[in-house]
């Protein structure tokens, strides 16, 4: 089990709001590897309610949670504890051989990057799955968390028993000491504007956007024809290859995607064969060319939202 507590850095708006407890669980309900249950996330519901007893803040429960529920909740001021409980795997780096660190969804999305992003003023997040601490770790010595001046992430390095990790953690919940007003940071970067139309027949998934290993934005999901904007921020790049961004593409069609950016003025063009189709196995790869020296001043930006 790893916890940590982070130092706080810059800040600036202060933070009330009344507090929740929110429960997603994105176990599927043939799960015979990590349970051992045939009605996982009832069972897991009902033990969860069972220990939970004693606390008074109001829970939120979202059985079959997928990424853009974990996002939301991750980034939402009214949380003060997620409990997420899912499949999961890490491996050793010197070991790994190619494979990759996993935190599944019930569509099947590997969501370990989403974790990146943590509102500050969520104080306790528990990571429910197998192995899932080296990955928070690796998240904190990035620093990813400095901003998380209370956070407390319960984790375990090994193999778990769900319904026992419930327990354990709801307990060290329960231990925290009063919470105190949390402050809003603000950064500094370069704003794109990234843009999606969604081209195929059934509507869109939601999908993750990344600048190489950083994750930056999630777009929701979609109905057909419909058309998504965000404004998404980058640090100062010292090369092209830190301008490159990485999309999710989870139809046959790739939907549409353009990047601008007043601060840059090269373009973004998806990696392509000679045929000009996009290259990548579920993910659309889009390399950056033209000058990296930015043509606007950088700008401060709140990266969360807060009341």
């Amino acid at each position: 089990m790893i916890q940590f507590l982070i130092l706080s850095v810059l800040f600036t708006t202060q933070v009330f709001a009344e507090k929740q407890v929110t429960l997603l669980v994105s176990v599927s309900g043939n799960s015979r590897v990590l349970f051992q249950t045939k009605d996982t996330t009832k069972r897991l519901v009902d033990q969860f309610r069972r220990h939970y007893k004693g606390i008074t803040l109001p829970l939120k429960i979202i059985g079959n949670a997928n990424q853009e529920d974990l996002h939301r909740e991750l980034m939402n001021s009214e949380n003060e504890a997620i409990f997420w409980v899912s499949h999961a795997n890490s491996f050793n780096k010197d070991d790994a051989l190619g494979n990759e660190d996993t935190i599944i969804d019930t569509d099947g999305n590997n969501v370990k990057d989403v974790f990146q992003k943590i509102h500050p003023s969520l104080r306790f997040v528990a990571v429910l799955g197998c192995r899932t601490a080296p990955i928070m770790d690796e998240f904190k010595q990035r620093g990813y968390y400095k901003e998380n001046d209370q956070l407390l992430i319960y984790a375990r390095a090994k193999k778990i028993n769900g319904k026992k990790e419930i327990k354990n953690a709801i307990n060290i919940f329960k231990k925290l000491p009063s919470s105190k007003p949390s402050f809003c940071p603000q950064r500094e970067g370069y704003s794109l504007t990234i843009s999606r139309k969604i081209d195929h027949k059934q509507g869109g998934s939601s999908i993750k956007i990344m600048n190489r290993d950083k994750f930056l934005g999630l777009f929701p999901s979609g109905a057909p024809g419909e058309i998504q904007e965000m404004n998404l921020y980058v640090p100062q790049p010292k090369n092209v290859h830190d301008l490159k961004l990485i999309i999710d593409s989870v139809s046959d069609s790739l939907d549409q995607i353009t990047i601008q950016s007043e601060a840059f003025s090269g373009e973004w063009k998806v990696f392509s064969d000679a045929n000009g189709r996009p290259l990548g196995v579920n993910q659309r790869i889009y390399r950056y060319s033209g000058p990296v020296a930015p043509t606007t001043s950088s700008e401060f930006y709140p990266p969360y939202q807060c009341e």
